[in-house]
């Protein structure tokens, strides 16, 4: 008879730039980017072809995902991988996911839809998985960091009636958006994809599929001039400077001949074109994510562990101004823009906000976040909010000293992955068991009596 089914093998799915990206078309290993390459800022080499987006603007080159950012994911895994494995001889496999994080999410989707499938097969080749339970409905849990969380909800909206996923647990995840994806493409100043501001990551990001799939669409994230359209999805939310960007693109790169391109207003529709395509997609996308059936993927709220921070001041508002445009027979064709209105749009950075009061934190606290994703940002409009588990700085515990320093360096964002508590309640929610000595808090607004995390034994506070 079949034995007791282990644990589900788990695929981690870190967030962008959460991967290292290589050429693999050199004959010696050739980072593209790295932690390394992230300080120096050659960019060049990341940026997308403005004619087909699935490859490289500099050719010949073939990059591909490399190792996991070690900083952040590195204790993270090897807690997993321990404490998963009940018996040494007995392991629960681990396994990393990178991706091209500067893809659309859909690609990246339908490859995680093919590590799954991988990922069974060779769990299947174990003997204590191939003689249990686990083999008459394998399944497999996924982890997602970050923008990792926005593919995996997005894999379930698109494959989830495969059934092949058991459990699953976001960390951070931006379900509903981040302020800063905005601030990326307009300044170049955020703390979502890079460690400092880059007017270099600022020009590649704005043909880079994968940020526009980070725009915000939470309540009150933009204060917006009367009479405009309050969205990030339409051409008319940006500035003219982002067209101008794709369209130098264009005529320095595009295969047709320079007589096509000679036009500026050509080049400013086309360019206008390819950013229409890549809202449109970003738009599909958030929809399909927040009308993911849970039911219809085999699953219930009480599958999904969904951890925020909070405590830290957080841009979570985008403040636009307009003005005339700077020369409007730029820009002479109105059918650019929704309504014609012949104004330029300027996008800045309302300031830092964190309204939590931890001495009161059952009172709601709209404008809170872990610094680079707000609370709004990160709840997702497919669970009970009373299900969402938030933690603060103050959750590392005092001897995760190095920790605490990574903290201090990379923000709360992308250090969850390295708490104490974080890693036990990922434990305890795909083991199906209650945590031990294990604090976090509700949601902002929660109060205890009502809270339903997925995980048991957690103490509030």
């Amino acid at each position: 008879m079949p034995s007791a089914a282990p644990c589900n093998p788990v695929i981690l799915v870190p967030g962008i730039k959460g991967s290292e990206l290589t050429d693999e078309y050199r004959t010696t290993r050739d980072a593209v980017w790295s932690v390394l390459a992230s300080v120096q800022g050659d960019y060049k080499r990341l940026a997308l072809h403005p004619d087909d987006r699935r490859y490289e603007r500099i050719e010949p080159a073939r990059i591909a995902p490399g190792p996991l950012f070690n900083l952040i994911y590195e204790q993270f895994m090897t807690s997993l991988r321990h404490e998963l494995s009940p018996q040494e001889d007995r392991p629960t496999p681990v396994y990393a996911f990178p991706y091209d994080w500067r893809r659309g999410l859909a690609d990246v989707q339908t490859q995680l839809g093919d590590f799954i499938d991988e990922v069974i097969a060779r769990t299947s080749l174990l003997r204590h998985y191939w003689q249990s339970d686990w083999r008459r409905a394998p399944r497999v849990n996924l982890v997602g960091h970050s923008m990792g969380g926005l593919v995996v909800a997005g894999y379930l909206a698109q494959r989830g009636g495969d059934r092949k996923v058991g459990r699953v647990a976001t960390l951070a995840a931006p379900f509903q958006g981040s302020a800063n994806a905005v601030l990326t493409i307009a300044t170049g100043q955020s703390s979502l994809t890079s460690f400092a501001a880059s007017p270099a990551e600022r020009e590649v990001a704005r043909l880079m599929p994968a940020v526009y799939h980070l725009l915000p669409s939470y309540a009150a994230e933009l204060a917006w001039p009367g009479g405009l359209a309050r969205s990030f999805y339409k051409p008319l939310a940006w500035q003219p400077s982002v067209y101008e960007t794709i369209a130098e693109y264009i005529r320095l790169y595009s295969r047709r001949e320079a007589s096509e391109l000679a036009k500026l207003p050509d080049r400013i529709a086309d360019a206008v074109g390819i950013l229409k395509s890549i809202l449109v997609a970003a738009q599909a996308h958030r929809a399909s994510v927040d009308t993911l059936d849970l039911k219809k993927a085999g699953l219930s709220a009480a599958d999904w562990l969904c951890i925020a921070g909070i405590g830290e001041p957080t841009v979570d508002r985008i403040v636009a101004t307009t003005q005339p445009l700077r020369d409007p027979k730029e820009f002479a064709n109105a059918a650019l823009f929704e309504d014609g209105t012949g104004m330029q749009i300027d996008l800045a950075a309302s300031a830092p906000v964190d309204t939590w009061d931890a001495a009161h934190p059952d009172v709601p606290a709209p404008r809170t976040g872990d610094s680079t994703v707000p609370l709004a940002g990160a709840t997702p409009a497919f669970l009970p909010y009373e299900s969402l588990v938030a933690v603060t700085r103050a959750h590392f515990a005092w001897w995760e000293l190095a920790d605490r320093l990574v903290n201090g360096i990379v923000d709360l964002h992308a250090s969850l992955p390295r708490m104490n508590a974080v890693q036990s309640m990922v434990v305890a929610h795909f083991l199906g068991r209650d945590v031990r000595a294990v604090k976090a808090l509700p949601a902002p607004g929660v109060k205890a009596a009502d809270w339903a995390p997925p995980v048991g034994g957690l103490a509030a506070g």
